[in-house]
């Protein structure tokens, strides 16, 4: 039964993220979590709510489909994509029009289902290259 409800922990995080629900996703976190991967170093859950904040507002028409889920005991590991236009600033960066696609894995730790804490592996530098902000090994 653990799986399955880490799975869907899991699932509803990704999902309110995808909806730009960001007070539904930090409903499904435990109080002290921990987040992993979207600062230089870790955030709680006020932390990751203006580093998310931040990304939502230089991408506002951001989506965050789900490529899959895999979860076993109190972890899950979701696959995804970000799909967005830099219509906003974002890390200092003046928006750019341009519109990027960046694969991510996000793992999660599950208790008592709720998150506890998170760790994003994502392309950002992939992310950075479609932007225009660094450029490509051919350029």
């Amino acid at each position: 039964m653990a799986t399955e409800q880490t799975r869907e922990a899991a699932r509803k995080v990704m999902e309110r993220l995808d909806q730009r629900d960001l007070e539904g996703l930090l409903a499904q976190a435990a109080p002290d979590a921990k987040w992993h991967g979207f600062a230089p170093v870790t955030l709680d859950n006020n932390g990751y709510r203006q580093a998310i904040s931040e990304f939502l507002n230089g991408f506002p028409d951001s989506r965050f489909p789900i490529e899959s889920v895999i979860a076993e005991g109190n972890k899950a590991a979701v696959r995804h994509s970000l799909r967005g236009t830099h219509n906003g600033i974002f890390q200092g960066i003046p928006p750019t029009g341009r519109q990027v696609i960046v694969n991510g894995v996000a793992e999660f730790q599950v208790e008592d289902g709720k998150i506890v804490e998170t760790w994003l592996h994502a392309d950002l530098l992939g992310m950075l290259t479609q932007l225009g902000v660094v450029p490509t090994p051919d350029q």
